[in-house]
């Protein structure tokens, strides 16, 4: 999967826009931990609500276990700002963010207090066009994430996991300014751990991508391979120097990409870009265990794209951005956010009415 605004999921809106900051020197300011913010507690589970966390990151209210947070332009793709929406509520959307930049590239904090997201910088004058920052999940609060950022990380921003049980953790798939791609663990203060092996033979230089934490935050999956927009799907056990065990097979152009891991842990739902008459092919979603004992199967399919799925935090449901047609949304089909149950069945629409913007990759639950 390509890593940009294309890989953005789509959520079409409905009802007012409120705008939480003014502008984006809010981004810049020194960061404000909000009032609700918990102190930070010591791991005890692999529950949220006991994991350890980073108490001085932007922090709000946690989200609702309905709400999720899009990327979506209203100008036609000019713009990505984020918005929140509840499919408890389809008519609901609060915009988080706006301004001359764009934001995309989103991911829920575990604790869903917290948001990373990744700017792009629309001013030519800026020394780098693209940025990772965080802010607390009602938009509040925004900086940059890093005060230093990498240098093995520093060539372009790519959006990356948390870990659920230890939340000062992040996996980051880092570009450096000479291209090379790697895997690393790296805490939310900047301070690297590790660099993961990916898999590639020795001497051979592979692209990296779209990391997901089990649930319990010990095995992390990820797509490998020599093409920037997906490979095969990999896992990883953590606690051990051995390199990952590949769960699927990469055949051009059925790459595989954006794999995540399901909250039961048993499986992981990934899109797969499937042959046909067009040459690229389309993109279907595909689940498959992660025990590696049996082939992966269709989950989501269809004439369209259908793309970057995320699952709600009961695991009843999957957000996934998609092209298809609907009725919802008379004319030309653009890119927006669907739900389905955890079969694929009852596709539709997260907003059915109202403001047809293009949206990009939600984050409903943390990768």
């Amino acid at each position: 999967m390509a890593v940009g605004l294309s890989t953005v999921v789509a959520v079409a809106v409905v009802g007012g826009v409120i705008s939480v900051w003014p502008s984006h020197q809010a981004a810049t300011t020194t960061p404000i931990v909000a009032a609700s913010s918990p102190p930070s507690t010591v791991p005890a589970s692999s529950s949220p609500s006991t994991a350890r966390t980073d108490s001085t990151l932007p922090r709000s209210a946690a989200l609702t276990p309905t709400q999720m947070v899009v990327p979506m332009s209203l100008d036609d793709g000019k713009h990505f700002h984020l918005f929140l929406g509840d499919t408890a509520s389809p008519a609901a959307r609060r915009q988080l963010t706006k301004g001359k930049d764009s934001e995309f590239n989103v991911v829920v904090s575990p604790d869903r207090r917290s948001v990373i997201f990744i700017r792009t910088f629309r001013d030519p004058r800026k020394d780098k066009q693209r940025a990772m920052e965080v802010m607390a999940s009602d938009g509040s609060h925004p900086r940059k994430l890093f005060a230093a950022t990498p240098d093995a990380c520093s060539g372009k921003a790519v959006r990356p996991a948390w870990d659920p049980v230890d939340q000062t953790l992040l996996a980051m798939p880092c570009v450096a300014r000479n291209g090379d791609s790697t895997l690393r663990l790296i805490h939310t203060d900047g301070k690297q751990v590790r660099t993961l092996d990916i898999g590639n033979p020795p001497g051979v230089a592979w692209k990296v991508g779209d990391p997901t934490f089990s649930p319990d935050g010990k095995r992390l999956a990820f797509w490998a391979g020599p093409n920037a927009d997906g490979g095969a799907l990999y896992i990883s056990d953590l606690s051990k120097a051995d390199g990952p065990k590949r769960l699927t097979s990469a055949n051009s152009p059925g790459r595989d990409s954006y794999p995540t891991w399901a909250p039961d842990g048993k499986s992981l739902i990934f899109d797969r870009r499937i042959a046909d008459r067009s040459g690229s092919g389309n993109l279907d979603i595909y689940r498959v265990s992660t025990g590696g004992s049996r082939a992966a199967v269709p989950l989501i399919t269809g004439p369209g794209d259908d793309q970057t799925p995320s699952w709600s935090p009961s695991g009843d449901q999957v957000a996934y951005k998609t092209d298809a047609p609907s009725s919802a949304w008379p004319g030309s089909p653009v890119l927006r956010v669907w739900i389905a149950d955890s079969r694929g069945g009852h596709p539709h629409p997260l907003w059915v009415n109202g403001t047809t913007g293009l949206q990009g990759t939600s984050s409903w639950t943390s990768r």
